[in-house]
């Protein structure tokens, strides 16, 4: 092994993840990684490309390789004080799984103080928001139907603008949706690895009786409060908004699991008190059926300060 030509040790380290690389390092000096090829090992992953690394490849693919929720009894670093912008240290984004196979990394906006509850003078009173796709969530009820509604009619089954755009098709496997924070332009002295702050696994069967009902008559939908009516971060809801438009079951798939369950990870961890909503987009063919689910909106939304109490897992 330690008198193969360079050309084709390159071919077996790209054929090798983090763990075999480190595994294979350790059995001769040859075959030592140098950050160059920690470098090129991270440089696959999706989460990579997403953020600003803050220390050398081969503590970035460690921390990679051994992703964490947040440790909600980790001393908060005294160089990081409550209420430093997120925005500004952080960058969320949201992962999507069907079985093994990932279908999306997208990118997550933070949008502080998105309205009030109250009369604006207590800070509780703000309410804040990560999201990415449309906005239909965050239309009220009184602007009916929305511009992206108004789309979808004019141009059924065709693709709506700023949609994530996510295909989950009609199968009835299991999914996983996942929030990570990444680090964006934070001091290397602070660098934190890249922590999970929300996961969950929606088991089969209910991701089958989703696809199932998605793919009822459009009346079955509207009359089905699971799919409809607000969810835990939605304030209005999908009721006045198209009719092909539907809740993904989070709250269904959240009520079901076990919290003490090692294999959900990240339903104890976060400190906002909510979970997420997602909007489903059914696209229909010109007879009327279900061909296609979308995924065209990511909201979460809780009280303002509860962002604030987001601390990450340092390197």
């Amino acid at each position: 092994m330690d008198t193969l030509p360079d050309d084709v040790a390159r071919v077996v380290e790209e054929l090798l993840g983090p763990r075999e690389i480190g595994a294979l390092g350790c059995a001769g000096k040859r075959w030592r990684p140098s950050e160059k090829i920690w470098e090129r090992v991270a440089k696959r992953d999706p989460l990579t490309h997403c953020t600003v690394v803050p220390c050398v490849w081969s503590l970035w693919c460690e921390a990679l390789s051994r992703m964490e929720t947040l440790d909600a009894d980790r001393v908060i670093d005294s160089t990081l004080s409550e209420g430093d912008g997120m925005e500004e240290y952080m960058r969320l984004v949201l992962q999507i799984w069907r079985g093994d196979k990932l279908l999306a990394t997208k990118h997550l906006e933070f949008e502080p103080d998105t309205c009030h509850y109250g009369d604006g003078t207590d800070a509780w009173d703000n309410v804040s928001a990560i999201c990415a796709g449309t906005d239909h969530l965050h239309v009220g009820n009184d602007v009916t139907p929305c511009m992206h509604c108004r789309e979808m009619a004019a141009r059924p089954g065709e693709t709506v603008s700023d949609s994530l755009g996510v295909r989950i098709g009609l199968d009835a496997e299991s999914l996983r949706f996942r929030v990570v924070a990444l680090p964006c332009e934070i001091p290397p002295q602070n660098a934190f690895a890249p922590t999970i702050v929300f996961s969950i696994d929606v088991p089969k069967e209910i991701h089958g009786s989703f696809v199932n009902k998605c793919q009822g008559l459009v009346a079955d939908i509207l009359s089905d409060s699971f799919l409809r009516e607000p969810e835990d971060s939605s304030e209005w809801g999908l009721t006045l908004h198209h009719e092909d438009l539907v809740f993904y079951p989070l709250d269904q798939a959240w009520l079901m699991s076990s919290p003490l369950d090692e294999d959900q990870v990240g339903l104890t961890s976060s400190p906002l008190s909510s979970r997420p909503s997602i909007v489903v987009r059914i696209v229909r063919d010109a007879a009327g059926a279900a061909v296609d689910l979308v995924i065209e909106e990511f909201n979460w939304e809780d009280r303002s300060p509860r962002f604030a109490q987001i601390r990450m897992n340092f390197l």
